[in-house]
């Protein structure tokens, strides 16, 4: 029996080579995971948008790790992959809104709506000291108030920051959670939740306390898998 999905996983070498794998790919199914182990991301911007268009429909999950997305590669997966139920984003210092989502108002102007993708996953890693400058989190907070409403059915969630706390040492922060179907007419705050997703791409203590009073608000309804800070490593 035909197996009907794969997973294509690509290296920062492998980059060029890769569009025709992933073109000629015969499953119906596929998953693709894009990562890199050096300090250089990945040139994944380099994609033609032409490939987005002929696979999309069948790419089930994705995940960028360390990658230089630009403003069309998250717009291509928008545009194109209506199947996308899980989506992991690995980010470095020096992402912003734009960086990875393109435009705001290119956002907002989207009539689409995706209604499949149920997991949406957000790392950080490695920022010098603070992922979300102050005048940073409003925009954050705007690109995923935008981003909920083109995917409406996401209920898994993570927000993870790994990275530089002060001199020689790292604090890894970690919330993963589970959005409960609304009942008795009460609907999710999609505002708090958003303001809890922009604050906890932070570093700072206090940011993740906001983010994390942000989802215990009574207008969110969240059935918590973990929340913790996990801890604070001293290297020497």
């Amino acid at each position: 029996m035909c197996q009907k999905a794969t997973t294509i996983s690509v290296g920062e070498d492998d980059i060029s080579r890769s569009v025709k794998r992933i073109e000629n790919c015969r499953f119906k199914e596929m998953n693709l995971s894009f990562y890199q182990l050096s300090r250089n991301k990945i040139p994944v911007d380099q994609l033609p948008s032409v490939l987005w268009e002929k696979v999309g429909t069948k790419i089930q999950t994705l995940s960028f790790s360390r990658c230089s997305l630009g403003n069309n590669v998250l717009m291509n997966v928008i545009l194109n992959c209506d199947n996308l139920q899980r989506l992991y984003l690995y980010l470095k210092t020096g992402d912003s809104p734009e960086s990875v989502f393109g435009s705001l108002s290119t956002l907002k102007s989207l009539k689409i709506v995706r209604k499949k993708l149920e997991t949406f996953e957000i790392q950080c890693y490695e920022p010098d000291k603070s992922f979300v400058i102050k005048n940073e989190f409003r925009k954050w907070k705007r690109t995923f108030m935008a981003l909920f409403k083109i995917f409406p059915n996401v209920i898994h969630f993570m927000s993870e920051y790994f990275g530089n706390a002060w001199r020689f040492t790292h604090q890894w922060f970690s919330c993963k959670f589970t959005k409960e179907l609304a009942c008795g007419g009460v609907e999710t705050d999609e505002s708090k939740l958003a303001s809890g997703l922009a604050y906890s791409l932070s570093c700072n203590e206090r940011n993740w306390k906001k983010a994390l009073k942000a989802l215990s608000t009574p207008t969110l309804r969240f059935a918590y898998e973990s929340l913790s800070k996990i801890g604070t490593y001293l290297f020497i």
